[in-house]
């Protein structure tokens, strides 16, 4: 029978029930009494023992283990926690001819987010700029300007991000992501190069959530391994950068076999909108009803490997409006069938467009 931990009134009860029973008299009948309070605290202490007792519990089992424990159990099976990346790129540099920018230069977002410079830069080039601070917030789109702190001498105030933005940033692996890869790590040991190999090598890469293999045949005899991969915690979209794929794709080389012909990719993106005429069409409602769609892609949405995979059912997607809180009545216009995603494609969750 599994031990159950007793609650603090019940650790109340008891602890007044031992002090009371060995006194005498009708001090124990007060209802202030002082030998009440001690019970009451004797109480308390035990019951936060009983609570670290239950969470050092959980710490002596790997699926359960937290924080430092988890790390402690990953590094046995020579897993390692994912640190902080910084984020880093490339921003056009405008002013007076001949000028340079100095290695060094702070830069900064608009938000507040500082960039250094990690070479010199002339004007009417690209200078390569890294963010200060580790972490996916760091990174930014094509297009960002980014502000000198302090003016340099014939050099314009506002550097443009280049066309590959500045990417690369992570955060610190949580809890949940390494305990997944420890599982698998576990559950699915090494086999010198299979289709799981690949997909834990991939989510081995800093900021890579989720991976997936498949095998092409191009010609008899001839197969081509590619490694899918996505960036669930990017602000924007979960679809890697090319940036973002040379980096996950360089991580890959360095561990897959020798003999091995690896493709690494992101899926190409299918956006899919619902058309939805919803009753009623609060704003509660439909912000529900948008959660429940951008959960059913998530928890569904994969590549077309070659296979069928990463089919968004239709009757998935009415059930996901119809669990919605609130919702009373819904009519889906739009899609009128199964979502297919064609080879290499991944279904992403468009806003969903109300239909009056």
């Amino acid at each position: 029978m599994p031990f159950e931990r007793p609650s603090l009134t019940t650790l109340i009860s008891r602890a007044e029930a031992d002090v009371f029973g060995r006194i005498e008299g009708g001090a124990k009948t007060l209802r202030r009494a002082v030998l009440r309070v001690l019970a009451r605290v004797l109480a308390a202490l035990v019951h936060g023992l009983y609570g670290f007792l239950a969470w050092i519990f959980k710490q002596l089992f790997a699926d359960t283990a937290e924080g430092a424990y988890l790390e402690r159990w990953a590094s046995i099976w020579g897993i390692r926690r994912k640190a902080a990346t910084f984020a880093a790129g490339g921003a056009a540099l405008a002013g007076s001819p001949g000028r340079t920018l100095p290695l060094g230069t702070v830069l900064q977002r608009a938000d507040g987010r500082q960039y250094v410079t990690t070479a010199e830069g002339e004007t009417g080039a690209t200078v390569p700029v890294e963010a200060i601070v580790a972490g996916a917030d760091g990174n930014c789109d094509t297009g960002t300007i980014l502000s000198l702190v302090s003016p340099v001498a014939g050099i314009e105030a506002d550097l443009v991000v280049d066309a590959e933005g500045v990417v690369g940033g992570a955060d610190k692996e949580l809890d949940e992501s390494l305990l997944s890869r420890l599982l698998e790590r576990i559950q699915r040991p090494p086999h010198g190069g299979s289709k799981a190999d690949y997909a834990r090598w991939a989510k081995e890469v800093p900021g890579v959530t989720r991976a997936w293999v498949a095998t092409v045949e191009d010609e008899p005899g001839h197969i081509r391994v590619v490694v899918y991969f996505v960036m669930d915690g990017k602000a924007d979209t979960f679809i890697p950068t090319e940036a973002e794929t040379a980096i996950a794709a360089a991580y890959i080389d360095t561990v897959r076999p020798v003999t091995a012909e690896v493709v690494t990719t992101g899926p190409a993106p299918l956006v899919i909108a619902p058309q939805i005429r919803l009753t009623p069409a609060s704003a509660a409602v439909k912000a529900a009803v948008t959660a429940e769609w951008r959960d059913l892609i998530l928890r569904e949405a994969e590549p077309n490997r070659g296979g069928g995979e990463g089919r968004i059912l239709l009757s998935h997607i009415r059930e996901a409006i119809s669990v919605a809180a609130g919702e009373e009545d819904h009519e889906l216009v739009f899609p009128v069938d199964t979502v297919e995603p064609s080879l290499g494609q991944m279904v992403v969750a468009g806003d969903p467009v109300w239909v009056e």
